[in-house]
């Protein structure tokens, strides 16, 4: 596909409409070795590398010719306390870690991606850099990663979730629309899920910052697992969207993995009209998600009148407010042009 033709599958006009169903073609690239040890329910890697900088300028060329315009940058938590990584660092003539986070950033975004980061624990001074070539942070609180985590490297649960919380606050003032959501399935957090969906809506009403919140499946993982970490149930997971759309902003959406919801009808009955960032594309040592057929889901939403929409992976109400930085507004700005003629046109219809 073509970039002018790729241009034309991104609509921001109607991305609020009631019957439009939103979705982001997104690219997965993995930076450092540790950071996705679930694998197609599995594979644990046990080596810390960091993937070189330019090698990640192909794939996401490749996978923008595609139709994707979200790359997602994932790595572990902070792989740079590590010897042989600063060692790489130093080699390739980086001053510091996030001199590296960054330039990778700039080579995806001058490919015509938009970057999107999911880099761990970050300082707000590493934050406040990235908001320059990043359109959005994802703060998760509760991941599938930190299972097996827990399990491997006997990290402390309570800790993690307050440097996350301590995240997502410090991401709102730094005006960086932030991802975040929590595991549905490990009975040891169901508690606290009513306590960190009323946070996040306490953070947007005073930021106005949180872009979207994941409902993620708990997946069982091979020679770990025990009863006690079964997946959810149906009922479990819209009861979890039940729960969300009780509590947060009526702005801020809720999603559901739909690799991991075949079935998206119940869920689209209760009011969810968009997919999430839907991967496409896979730079990384393992693949975290079952591959998604785009055809068989807009065969769903017809019969239900339901519109699908390709959206930017910065979401139409973010981009009209001009939530992004100065060097992102080169892909942005044209777009808020559309969206600010477009209200200007209705405004003059309804005095017609």
């Amino acid at each position: 596909m073509s970039k002018d033709k790729d241009a034309a599958a991104i609509c921001v006009i109607g991305e609020n409409n009631a019957n439009v169903v939103t979705f982001s073609k997104a690219l997965l690239v993995t930076l450092s070795g540790m950071c996705t040890p679930v694998a197609t329910l599995g594979t644990f890697q046990k080596k810390e590398d960091l993937a070189v900088p330019y090698s990640t300028i192909k794939v996401t060329k490749s996978w923008r010719n595609k139709g994707c315009r979200e790359v997602v940058y994932k790595s572990s938590e902070r792989p740079d306390l590590l010897p042989h990584v600063q060692a790489s660092l130093e080699l390739w003539g980086f001053n510091s870690y996030l001199d590296y986070l960054y330039t990778v950033c700039e080579l995806g975004f001058l490919e015509s991606q938009v970057p999107v980061i999911n880099l761990g624990f970050l300082t707000p001074n590493e934050m406040k850099t990235l908001t320059e070539v990043a359109a959005l942070i994802k703060v998760p609180l509760d991941t599938m990663d930190d299972y097996v985590n827990e399990v491997h490297y006997n990290q402390d649960k309570e800790k993690r979730i307050l440097r996350r919380i301590r995240n997502i606050e410090w991401a709102g003032k730094l005006k960086f629309p932030t991802i975040t959501g929590f595991v549905i399935g490990r009975k040891d957090s169901a508690d606290s899920h009513k306590e960190w969906l009323t946070y996040i809506a306490k953070m947007h009403l005073k930021y106005g910052m949180i872009h979207e919140v994941v409902l993620h499946n708990f997946c069982p993982v091979e020679g770990i697992s025990t009863q006690q970490y079964d997946p959810p149930s149906k009922k479990e997971m819209l009861d979890a969207v039940a729960l969300a759309k009780s509590i947060l902003p009526e702005d801020i959406p809720v999603i559901v993995p739909l690799a991991l919801n075949q079935d998206i009808k119940p869920f689209l009955k209760m009011g969810i009209r968009d997919l999430g960032s839907i991967f496409c594309g896979y730079n990384s040592f393992i693949k975290t998600y079952p591959d998604v057929n785009l055809d068989a889901i807009f065969s769903i939403l017809e019969p239900m009148g339901l519109v699908p929409q390709q959206r930017f992976p910065l979401r139409r109400d973010f981009i009209l407010a001009e939530k992004y930085s100065k060097k992102l507004s080169q892909v942005f700005e044209p777009y808020r042009y559309k969206l600010k003629k477009n209200m200007q046109e209705k405004v003059k219809e309804s005095k017609a």
